[in-house]
C-alpha cells in the first residue's frame, strides 16, 4: 500500500497560477514543525519567501532553476547550527524533562552532542 504511493510520487516543476491560502501555509509549516529531531531540538528555521527579488535572488543561487521563479511560495528550510549550543541544548533538554545529571551526560557525551565532534556532524545531525 505505502509502495503503491511511493511508486506514483512525482516531482513537480510547474506551479499553478492559484494562490496558496494563509490556512494551508500554515498546515504546511506546523507539519514541518512536528517533524521528529533529536531529543526535539528541530535544529531548523523555516522562512517564507513571497517576495519576487528574494525569488530572483534564490532563482541564481539554485542553478537558475525556473521553478523557483514560478512558485507562488518559497519554503526555506535552514539549519539552525546555534540549536546544538550548550545553552540552547540544555534549554531543550531541560524543557522535556530532563534532571541536571541527565542534561549534563548529554551534553558533554560526544554521541549524544554533536556540537562536541565538529561542523561537519553537527551539520549531519541537523539536516538528517
Amino acid at each position: 500500500m505505502l509502495l503503491e504511493e511511493i511508486k506514483k510520487r512525482k516531482s513537480v516543476r510547474s506551479y499553478s497560477e492559484e494562490k496558496i491560502s494563509d490556512k494551508t501555509l500554515n498546515e504546511i509549516l506546523e507539519a514541518g514543525r512536528l517533524a521528529p529531531s533529536w531529543v526535539n531540538v528541530q535544529p531548523w528555521k523555516f522562512i517564507v519567501i513571497r517576495d519576487e527579488k528574494t525569488k530572483e535572488l534564490l532563482f541564481k543561487a539554485s542553478g537558475e532553476q525556473k521553478q523557483v521563479l514560478g512558485a507562488n511560495v518559497i519554503i526555506a528550510c535552514v539549519a539552525d547550527m546555534e540549536a546544538w549550543e550548550k545553552k540552547n541544548f540544555g534549554a531543550v533538554l531541560e524543557k522535556s524533562g530532563k534532571n541536571q545529571m541527565v542534561q549534563d551526560y548529554i551534553l558533554n557525551s560526544p554521541t549524544l552532542n554533536p556540537s562536541l565532534l565538529g561542523n561537519v556532524e553537527m551539520l549531519t545531525r541537523t539536516i538528517e
